[in-house]
């Protein structure tokens, strides 16, 4: 998913042991993907149930849950991901007078990823075919990929950005509607309704025939320059004003 070699990989359980993030651009909307150790409860050790315990802390505050499970072993790893979701889910009630937590987890928040397709085919298991159509959670949409041959990662994905298009733009179908992007510079503020008042005025003028045409043309110009004032499409000048007026510089 991010193109690069982010994290070892090994077929060693338990490999993965800290927290890994990676920022991924997804349908236009900046995303932290934080990759967690996997949950067992076969191992002993005392480093592998520390990466266990701050993956399950990661779950609880995540807006959105992908659950991996190797699906020649199906059934086992079902049962690790409901009682995963049941115990970060109780944790969340014990935590719920510190309003930190809202909600449990919603299955319609989570993906549910069937990995290692291409070893199912090869070892032809009837029984593991016959769990593959019992394999759901709930609501949560189910992707059968293979991270080997690169099977069904982009049918993935594409559902992955269609999840947070629609957290962040909201959806008239999601609960979540409306809920918008967050602007946290005042700077980065302005410049954005600097730009939405400059559309409106374009919007105005657009409607008012060939004698407006010029004025409407600068006020897209003016929005765009706005907006290139938060992208990078900036003067020099500009530049050189915004670091003398956020920092003291000295020589």
């Amino acid at each position: 998913m991010a193109r690069r070699d982010a994290a070892i990989v090994s077929p060693i359980a338990g490999t993965t042991r800290d927290v890994l993030q990676v920022s991924m651009d997804l349908g236009g909307v900046k995303c932290t993907l934080q990759d967690t150790a996997g949950v067992r409860s076969d191992t002993t050790d005392v480093l592998e149930l520390e990466g266990m315990k701050r993956a399950k802390k990661v779950i609880q505050e995540a807006d959105l849950v992908v659950a991996m499970i190797d699906v020649t072993a199906a059934s086992h790893g079902m049962e690790i991901v409901k009682s995963v979701l049941e115990e970060c889910n109780n944790n969340r009630d014990d935590e719920d007078d510190d309003d930190d937590y809202d909600d449990k987890i919603d299955p319609r928040e989570m993906l549910l990823v069937r990995n290692k397709q291409d070893l199912l085919e090869e070892k032809a298991n009837s029984d593991d075919e016959d769990q593959q159509e019992q394999i759901k959670f709930g609501d949560s949409d189910s992707f059968d990929i293979s991270c080997r041959n690169q099977e069904g990662i982009d049918t993935f994905l594409d559902a992955l950005t269609q999840k947070v298009v629609a957290r962040t733009r909201g959806n008239a179908d999601s609960d979540n509607a409306g809920e918008g992007a967050l602007i946290t510079r005042a700077r980065h503020r302005v410049h954005v309704e600097a730009a939405v008042m400059a559309l409106e005025r374009f919007t105005i003028l657009s409607k008012e025939g060939n004698m407006a045409v010029d004025m409407a043309a600068e006020e897209l110009r003016l929005a765009a320059s706005e907006l290139g004032r938060i992208t990078g499409a900036v003067d020099v000048e500009d530049v050189l004003d915004v670091l003398f007026s956020d920092f003291c510089i000295g020589k």
